[in-house]
């Protein structure tokens, strides 16, 4: 039971199990690519991980100034929501973030729900932490050990944890 997709990119490499409502779905890597996403036996054509805030501003500047994702859509005051979607620029994959007009709270459930990053060479990496300090974006210790001394840790402005990863994730098979 699996959704099968040829292009997924770097934004999806950090997911080793995507949840959806009562499944999961497991991703696949082969080499420096995700070679096929399943789920169900539909085939998906893109993937949005939507997530509301009240803190869409801040949130933006991070996603989007910070870690570079690019807009690829906006709405303002669709009944009361005022959203964005970032993401890779085929949109392929991207977030959503939505805020609504009486407030949308959306508190992290753990310091480990994480977003994880994983860069192909230490050039990208380093130039990825260079563009999040230059922000001045919050650099915190993980709450699991296992990614100290890889990678750099960062919560968004809503507390959800962002890792970059120098070096790019290989699963046991």
């Amino acid at each position: 039971m699996f959704i099968k997709t040829s292009r997924l990119h770097r934004l999806l490499l950090p997911f080793k199990y995507l949840y959806t409502s009562t499944r999961y779905a497991r991703l696949f890597y082969h080499e420096n690519m995700i070679s096929s996403f399943y789920f169900c036996s539909m085939k998906a054509a893109q993937i949005r991980i939507a997530r509301p805030t009240d803190k869409l501003k801040e949130l933006i500047h991070f996603y989007r100034d910070g870690l570079g994702l690019k807009t690829i859509g906006s709405f303002e005051d669709h009944a009361g929501y005022d959203g964005i979607m970032l993401g890779m620029p085929d949109a392929s994959v991207h977030l959503e973030f939505t805020q609504h007009e009486a407030g949308s709270p959306c508190p992290a459930p753990t310091k480990d729900n994480l977003l994880v990053l994983y860069f192909n060479n230490s050039q990208n990496y380093q130039a990825a932490l260079t563009q999040m300090r230059s922000i001045a974006a919050k650099e915190v210790t993980p709450e699991n050990p296992y990614w100290l001394g890889k990678s750099t840790s960062f919560e968004d402005p809503d507390g959800w944890g962002v890792i970059l990863f120098d070096g790019l994730f290989s699963p046991a098979v």
